[in-house]
């Protein structure tokens, strides 16, 4: 796994073998700045790299996405996510349940082709992503 970047908020890394996106967030409070920020990152590097999944480790995120954030989101992503021809979403779930539903929320409406599942641990979901 190589580290695209790495701060107080997340880990933002890449598997070249597996072709898998993976964001590790590491507890610390955000706001939408700071989120709209991060999803910036990632909708900047899954066109220069091969992306077959994603894996989002989202057990210490704590930030409750609004809808209009939702759908900010939804319209960054979703189109990047299918361009690249991802075909599976990992989604390890927050602790936090306003954080859990605000996520849940986020990806319920995804009409892109690529399939979501929630896990409770990474090794769940590495599986899952990796068959």
């Amino acid at each position: 796994m190589k580290t695209l970047q790495e701060d107080v908020y997340w880990v933002f890394s890449y598997d070249e073998s597996l072709k898998i996106l993976k964001t590790t967030w590491k507890g610390l409070d955000l706001d939408e700045h700071i989120f709209k920020e991060k999803m910036q990152s990632i909708a900047a590097v899954v066109p220069t790299h091969p992306v077959a999944a994603f894996l989002a480790n989202t057990l210490q995120f704590n930030f409750g996405i609004s809808p209009d954030l939702q759908e900010w989101h939804n319209d960054l992503l979703f189109p990047v996510f299918e361009k690249a021809g991802l075909k599976k979403m990992a989604i390890i779930v927050s602790k936090d349940i306003f954080s859990q539903v605000s996520i849940e929320q986020a990806y319920d409406v995804n009409t892109f082709g690529f399939v979501t599942q929630y896990f409770e641990t990474e090794q769940e979901a590495t599986q899952w992503l990796s068959e």
